[in-house]
């Protein structure tokens, strides 16, 4: 069983994908957002490709946390999810996971924005294992 996982930020959408025998995770890629436009069309086609039993959403719970526009983006995202694709959208915090992936790629040096946010999207899926009880860290 496959699992999605997004981090939706308001440039890129890092995807990555989880398999749920061995708990491995791999980071696929980032797709960047126009100024007003998500290239839904790749995301349908990304779901339709892995079937994933669930989609993992990073969502930032942090009460400091003061988005307004981003929060708005997310859900819009999640609904528009839910309605074309039958899997379980699962909200997971965020917090910390681009900051996370940029200190594994050392991100004084490499500003690959594309290669951190599927990477943060890694996390997120790893995180969800965790938390779930499948992985011990």
């Amino acid at each position: 069983m496959f699992i999605l996982g997004f981090d939706f930020g308001m440039r890129y959408v890092g995807v990555a994908v989880g398999e749920t025998l061995t708990f491995n995770t791999s980071p696929l890629f980032s797709i960047l957002i126009n100024k007003l436009d998500i290239k839904y069309f790749d995301i349908f086609s990304i779901l339709n490709f892995w079937k994933p039993k669930f989609i993992i959403i990073g969502y930032p719970m942090s009460e400091c946390y003061d988005n307004s526009q981003l929060l708005d983006k997310i859900d819009l995202f999640a609904f528009k999810i839910r309605c074309f694709y039958n899997g379980h959208v699962i909200f997971i915090d965020e917090n910390l996971s681009s900051w996370k992936a940029r200190r594994i790629l050392n991100f004084k040096k490499n500003k690959d924005f594309f290669t951190i946010n599927a990477l943060s999207a890694t996390i997120l899926i790893e995180q969800w294992f965790f938390d779930n009880g499948f992985l011990n860290v």
